[in-house]
């Protein structure tokens, strides 16, 4: 699966790099670093001098909610190493950053997993768009994903004469959410899945070598599809994600 990386030689520009299957494709590219926020990386490796800028440090605080950021000399890397490197060889950085910051984040949703889901239960009656984008950015935080994508059920009135009628919508994206109506594609999974939905996370399909999954649950009665490009799915993530579902569904 493909992955971009991120290397601050400087605090003012940054190296990119994507990384892929196909050598072709692999880019490089060098960026002013008050562009970052427009990239949408997997992680992000700086140079052990600028730690001892506190306002550097400072500036980078946002970005932990992406993806991991990390001093380049723990994984014995520099900028010239960094610049011609192959996926092969900084493959084992990269999961090894990737796997210890996102069990950062699920240890983070545990301790606040009745906080969370009182939040997001408050929101849903009221928001539900922006219950959905929220769900979306804690689900790509604990997933880990590069790409995803909730499809759910709203209603829409087209008019005062008119009925409500049923429509889906879909809230995806890489690093934020983007939330649009629905078209044939989505009404057509939901009609395909109509058996699977629950209050329990069901995983229909994962290829792990594709790091694609495909994903179906109930909240409050109403189905939710989840499809995600995400680098790894392990037992702690799937049952904290559970967790999370069940505690959105459970009624006093």
């Amino acid at each position: 699966m493909d992955f971009s990386l991120g290397y601050i030689k400087s605090s003012e520009r940054v190296l990119i790099r994507h990384f892929s299957n196909h050598k072709e494709q692999d880019e490089s590219k060098t960026i002013d670093i008050i562009n970052l926020e427009e990239e949408s990386l997997q992680g992000l490796l700086f140079d052990p001098e600028l730690k001892e800028s506190q306002e550097f440090l400072e500036s980078l605080k946002s970005y932990h909610k992406f993806y991991p950021i990390v001093e380049s000399t723990n994984f014995d890397v520099n900028y010239d190493s960094f610049e011609i490197s192959t996926k092969e060889e900084v493959l084992d950085s990269f999961h090894q950053m990737w796997s210890q910051w996102l069990l950062r984040n699920n240890i983070g949703l545990l301790d606040e997993l009745f906080t969370v889901i009182e939040h997001l239960k408050k929101l849903l009656p009221n928001d539900r768009a922006t219950f959905f984008e929220e769900l979306w950015f804690t689900l790509k935080s604990n997933l880990g994903t590069s790409f995803l994508k909730i499809i759910y059920n709203d209603v829409q009135n087209s008019g005062e004469k008119s009925k409500n009628h049923l429509i889906q919508m879909k809230v995806e994206g890489n690093r934020t959410p983007e939330t649009r109506d629905g078209g044939e594609f989505e009404k057509a999974l939901m009609e395909k899945y109509k058996s699977h939905f629950s209050a329990k996370l069901e995983l229909i399909e994962y290829d792990s070598t594709k790091g694609e999954l495909l994903a179906t649950a109930s909240i409050n009665k109403s189905p939710v599809i989840i499809m995600a490009k995400t680098y790894q799915l392990t037992k702690v993530q799937k049952s904290i994600l559970t967790c999370l579902l069940e505690g959105l569904n459970y009624q006093l």
